[in-house]
């Protein structure tokens, strides 16, 4: 019998962990910042277009989620006993049932995306998304390619909202999707030992110096849009653009670092859960170039429940 004290989690939190629900927002955060980077506000398919395509990045999201517990259920036997498959609250295949039905259900909401801005491009990005997140639960994780296909799924999750615009991408569009991609590929080095933190010093420190990459390649973004793009206060004033994100890459160099000089498990971790949901500001720094602070505060609010959620549910 369980001991009185302890209590096993629920249902509901039990497949909140499965799916990492935190992260869900993160990747919402995404895709919502990809449709307003090439969308008009004026565009009267812009809420049905920007809904679909976050639901799709939530829900794709989510299938990777399960689908890394899956395939990961023998290790985290070892090394995370107390995750719901090695724990006994989850089947294993249940999970990958959820999973594989999940990965469906996103591509169709891209697809239903695409058809309300008149494009097949969301749902084709979809499909390619989604054999990189089989490819990289199943097989690629496993491998020093396996930073590379996490990064590039993100990159891809930023291209589909930015498919959205029916054209191909250009100069900004590349260099924004790129910036989350080195983020990420970053993160995910630094991420790669967080249950050994005596180990792999050098991973962190790669993987920190490219975190701050990624920020650092959004401050040529100005540069690269074309005349009349940029907010007009930012046109006027563009050491606004330059500080803040000069202030957001030492943030967010500070704290990696921290946890490379102290590498603690719970320092590590806490780095790590930092550097998931700091992706949020990355995307509406994004939109703050474009469209000013209203609209960047629609991608930040998505902030608020990822980081209440995350002292419920783990994000790693």
């Amino acid at each position: 019998m369980d001991s009185p004290s302890v209590q096993r989690p629920g249902p509901l939190r039990t497949w909140a962990q499965v799916v990492r629900l935190p992260n869900l927002f993160t990747a919402m955060a995404d895709s919502a910042m990809g449709v307003l980077f090439v969308r008009s506000a004026s565009d009267g398919e812009l809420p049905a277009v920007l809904g679909l395509l976050m639901g799709a990045s939530a829900v794709l999201y989510a299938a990777g989620a399960a689908l890394n517990d899956y395939f990961d259920r023998h290790l985290d036997a070892q090394e995370r006993p107390h995750r719901p498959i090695p724990s006994g609250r989850a089947h294993p295949e249940t999970v990958r049932a959820v999973g594989l039905s999940l990965l469906a259900l996103g591509s169709g909401l891209a697809w239903l995306a695409g058809w309300r801005a008149g494009t097949l491009a969301p749902g084709l990005v979809s499909l390619a998304l989604a054999v990189l997140i089989l490819g990289y639960d199943g097989w690629l994780k496993r491998f020093w390619i396996g930073p590379a296909a996490m990064a590039s799924c993100r990159l891809l999750n930023v291209l589909m909202g930015m498919s959205t615009g029916g054209q191909w991408p250009g100069a900004a569009e590349l260099l924004v999707a790129g910036a989350v991609g080195v983020y990420v590929l970053g993160l995910s080095w630094f991420a790669r030992e967080e249950v050994r933190p005596e180990t792999g010093t050098q991973g962190r420190i790669v993987g920190s110096l490219l975190m701050i990459l990624g920020v650092g390649l959004l401050a040529g973004l100005p540069g690269t849009l074309e005349p009349g793009r940029l907010d007009p206060l930012l046109q006027r004033e563009p050491v606004r653009w330059y500080l803040f994100v000069g202030v957001l890459a030492l943030w967010i160099g500070f704290r990696q670092l921290s946890a490379v000089n102290t590498p603690t498990p719970q320092r590590v971790q806490a780095a790590v859960r930092q550097g998931i949901l700091s992706l949020v500001f990355l995307d509406a720094a994004a939109v703050l170039a474009l469209h000013g602070l209203a609209k960047s505060l629609l991608v930040l609010v998505l902030l608020v429940p990822a980081t209440l959620l995350s002292h419920w549910i783990e994000t790693t």
